[in-house]
């Protein structure tokens, strides 16, 4: 069977703990976890000519993933200060950075047109160069490509018009219960209620899916076509060590569930125990038990 190629496209950095660094950037983690998943995920990003770069290319090779669409340049590959207090992390995520310089390629055309998904987010879209490269990417993919926008606000790096641009581009929605209000308060929806959002939302920018995402309680999945309106329970795999990644590995399995013929209750229903297991790991591309692959 043909795999499915899914690309994160955005940042990829450092995540710097007191203890280490790990490997990190959502599109990365992104595309790990729908490798994991069976999937070919692969990395769309830009590292420095420097020794954290050549470190990334190594880490991602290592990981069995494909560096061929990471750039380099002559800016500093990207990193984040990370601190994880009783399991959330705090981030502080330096600037101008070679992520934030990522250049369109004639190769990033040809690999679009190759894609079955594309993930991407609003950090990497802080910068204008890489902004343009993300959304030349989302304009240049097949129809049936699915396009996937995991909400990331990230300190102050998001503005209404980042959103609503990406909004434009978005088949499934992606976003938790800690960036709902940020979120709506962006894009200055003045609703009521959980429900008037989302049916706004669904309204104003013609969404396919929305996953609502609720930490410790699940997930609720929102598919008009397919009259799907449903709360997931969350997994409960064991001791939270921390959330690094969770989401990341959750939006992976989702989408290679879906692009796999799941309903998007039986995608989020796998989804939840894959994000469960990775709360359970330091950082976020542990390795993923077979027992939590799609067969």
């Amino acid at each position: 069977m043909k795999k499915n190629v899914i690309v994160g496209i955005g940042e990829i950095l450092w995540d710097i703990f007191p203890e280490g660094k790990k490997l990190g950037g959502a599109p990365c983690n992104f595309a790990y976890h729908s490798s994991a998943q069976g999937a070919e995920g692969i990395t769309v990003s830009a590292v420095g000519s420097d020794q954290n770069g050549d470190e990334i290319i190594a880490a991602v090779k290592a990981r069995k993933l494909s560096a061929d669409y990471i750039s380099r340049n002559s800016y500093p590959t990207g990193t984040v200060s990370v601190e994880v207090k009783a399991g959330k992390p705090s981030y502080i995520i330096h600037q101008n950075t070679a992520w934030d310089n990522l250049q369109w390629t004639d190769s990033l055309h040809t690999l679009a047109a190759q894609a079955d998904a594309v993930c991407f987010g609003s950090l990497a879209q802080r910068n204008s160069i890489t902004a343009e490269t993300i959304h030349k990417f989302l304009d240049a993919v097949q129809e049936s490509c699915i396009k996937v926008f995991d909400v990331n606000l990230r300190q102050n790096f998001y503005t209404k018009a980042v959103l609503e641009k990406s909004l434009m581009h978005t088949d499934i929605l992606k976003i938790s219960d800690e960036e709902l209000p940020a979120f709506a308060a962006t894009l200055e929806l003045d609703t009521p209620s959980e429900e008037d959002l989302f049916k706004q939302l669904f309204e104003e920018f013609n969404l396919d899916m929305l996953v609502f995402t609720r930490g410790e309680k699940g997930c609720r999945c929102i598919c008009p076509r397919t009259k799907t309106d449903d709360l997931i329970p969350a997994s409960n795999p064991g001791k939270l060590l921390d959330t690094v990644g969770c989401g990341d590995s959750f939006t992976a399995a989702f989408t290679v569930g879906i692009l796999r013929g799941l309903s998007p209750r039986e995608a989020a229903g796998h989804a939840v125990k894959v994000a469960g297991f990775v709360s359970t790991c330091s950082g976020g591309t542990p390795e993923i038990p077979s027992e939590l692959v799609l067969k």
